[in-house]
C-alpha cells in the first residue's frame, strides 16, 4: 500500500485479502460482532491485534507498530464498539504503509485532518468498511428527509458509527462539508 494508490481499488483488494464479504459483515449481530469479524480476519492474515485496557480514549484510540514478522495493531478497549472497527482498519492501513502511528481521539476523520497520511488512512478505513459501490446503491434520493433514520440504518448495516456513514455521504457526493459540519455541531 502506498499513499499514491487509488483508495477504492486498494480497499477492495485489502477487503478481498481479509476475506470479508458484505454478507458476512451484514449478518453480524452487533458492532462488537463486526469488530470481532474484522479482528479475526486481520489476525488470520498475520496481523497481531491487541486491546489496551488501561488507557483513556482521550489519550489513544489506536496504535500501529509495524514489524516484518509481527505487525501490531493496538485498539483501545474503552472505545465504543462502533468505533473499534474503524480504528482497527485505520491502524492496519498504517501497518500496510509500514509506518508507526498513534491515533488519538482528537483525530476527526470527518473534517480531514491536515496530515496527509492520517487523511489517507481515514479514507482507506472508510472505504474498506463501507464500500462506495455498495453504499451508493443503498442511499435513497430522499435520504435527507429522514437523515437520522438513514444514518442509524446504514450504521447498523455496516456496523460502523453514524459519523463514518456521514463521512461516506460527503465522500460519495450525497452531502457537502457544510452539512457534515452542521450535523456534528448539534
Amino acid at each position: 500500500l502506498t499513499r499514491g494508490d487509488d483508495i477504492r481499488n486498494a480497499a477492495t483488494q485489502f477487503r478481498q485479502r481479509l476475506g470479508v464479504g458484505l454478507a458476512a459483515q451484514e449478518i453480524c449481530d452487533s458492532a462488537l460482532g463486526g469488530f470481532r469479524l474484522w479482528r479475526d480476519s486481520a489476525e488470520a492474515l498475520g496481523f497481531f491485534v491487541f486491546q489496551a485496557i488501561h488507557v483513556s480514549v482521550a489519550e489513544m484510540r489506536g496504535c500501529a507498530l509495524p514489524d516484518r514478522f509481527a505487525p501490531v495493531a493496538l485498539i483501545n478497549s474503552k472505545d465504543a464498539d462502533v468505533a473499534k472497527s474503524f480504528t482497527l482498519i485505520h491502524e492496519l492501513a498504517h501497518l500496510l504503509l509500514g509506518e508507526t502511528a498513534i491515533t488519538g481521539s482528537d483525530t476527526d476523520f470527518a473534517m480531514s485532518p491536515d496530515n496527509p497520511t492520517e487523511r489517507f488512512c481515514n479514507r482507506f478505513a472508510a472505504e474498506v468498511l463501507v464500500p462506495n459501490a455498495d453504499f451508493t446503491r443503498l442511499v435513497p434520493k430522499n435520504w435527507m428527509e429522514r437523515e437520522n433514520e438513514f444514518l442509524r440504518t446504514a450504521s447498523r448495516k455496516y456496523w460502523v458509527s453514524k459519523a463514518v456513514i456521514a463521512y461516506r455521504l460527503v465522500d460519495a457526493g450525497f452531502a457537502d462539508r457544510d452539512w457534515l459540519k452542521n450535523k456534528w455541531a448539534k
